[in-house]
């Protein structure tokens, strides 16, 4: 599951675990300023980032392909 909040000071994404969400802690978080702006994600693309470097770390188990779109950029 993603959450995303994006504040005056500073844009945050956190990725948790959809079936223990809200009682367990995020998984994955990056925070920073003007993380969502409109024409460019920064904070999207060190998800997607993340997520290529724990996917070549599988070494033999299931691996998920996924593909992150945004949608409805402020």
């Amino acid at each position: 599951m993603l959450m995303v909040q994006s504040r005056p000071s500073e844009d945050v994404l956190a990725v948790y675990d959809a079936h223990r969400w809200p009682e367990q802690n995020y998984l994955w978080r990056v925070m920073g300023r003007n993380g969502f702006e409109a024409g460019e994600t920064p904070l999207v693309s060190k998800l997607q980032k993340a997520f290529e470097k724990a996917s070549k770390r599988a070494c033999g188990r299931t691996v998920y392909r996924v593909k992150i779109r945004v949608c409805g950029r402020r």
